[in-house]
């Protein structure tokens, strides 16, 4: 996967704003080829997330971080 979606999972994950069931299912439906928009798109077409501004927020950072790699420890 990305390191940008990864980070998207850490944070979301570190924040509560997501669960790590919530994202293996939308990485079956997106792929691990997938951008970070297609991920948190999917996070909010399959009502996995509420508060889009947040998830926004954490996209943001992450698609920062992923400049610079992945996350350790793989969230996925």
């Amino acid at each position: 996967m990305n390191p940008d979606v990864l980070w998207l999972v850490r944070l979301g994950l570190d924040t509560g704003l997501i669960n790590l069931k919530q994202c293996l299912a939308v990485r079956a439906k997106v792929g691990d080829a997938a951008e970070i928009g297609d991920f948190a798109q999917q996070l909010i077409d399959d009502g996995h997330v509420d508060d889009v501004a947040a998830l926004e927020r954490i996209a943001g950072l992450a698609m920062a971080k992923g400049q610079k790699g992945a996350p350790g420890g793989r969230p996925l």
